[in-house]
């Protein structure tokens, strides 16, 4: 028997448009010349779109994946500042992924998403390496928003801040 799944995902909100105002104020003193970057790999297509267009209205660039080794892939190429990885994907699963992004630099925020209420058992199997944050299906707008935000900011509030008021240094 195939079952039918409905999701009913709040397209904005007002705290929507608060979050992606302090972010691009905390951004434009942070890294002035770019927005930062979000990684979202989720083989269901509603919610991919869902979180690519809420990193888009909180002012990031947000890159979307299909399966675990294209979000892999775009991670290489990229090196977001976030990512958002499912945990059930096809071709490499999320914990894989996760567990090869904090090889790679274990400080990138990881959000886990997972329909599971339980997922620390899934996370132990995946080698101990803890995500930085999790979203259980069905997602909340608003909280997710707030994850995502917190994580980017303690991201960017760790990138070395570079002054160009001083006179150049001669070797």
């Amino acid at each position: 028997m195939v079952g039918r799944c409905v999701y009913i995902i709040p397209m904005r909100s007002n705290l929507d448009k608060d979050l992606r105002e302090e972010i691009l104020e905390s951004n434009t003193t942070m890294t002035p010349t770019a927005r930062p970057r979000i990684l979202v790999a989720d083989d269901e297509p509603v919610i991919r779109q869902r979180l690519q267009e809420l990193g888009e209205n909180l002012g990031f660039q947000t890159q979307a994946a299909r399966d675990g080794m294209e979000a892999w892939e775009m991670y290489q190429d990229g090196r977001p500042d976030l990512a958002i990885l499912d945990i059930y994907m096809p071709r490499m699963n999320g914990l894989t992924v996760l567990a090869r992004i904090k090889e790679s630099d274990p400080e990138v925020p990881v959000i886990i998403i997972t329909g599971f209420m339980h997922y620390e058992q899934l996370i132990m199997s995946g080698g101990g390496i803890r995500p930085d944050g999790c979203i259980i299906k069905p997602m909340n707008s608003t909280q997710t928003a707030q994850l995502i935000l917190n994580l980017a900011r303690k991201r960017l509030e760790s990138y070395t801040a570079v002054s160009f008021d001083e006179e150049p240094v001669e070797a």
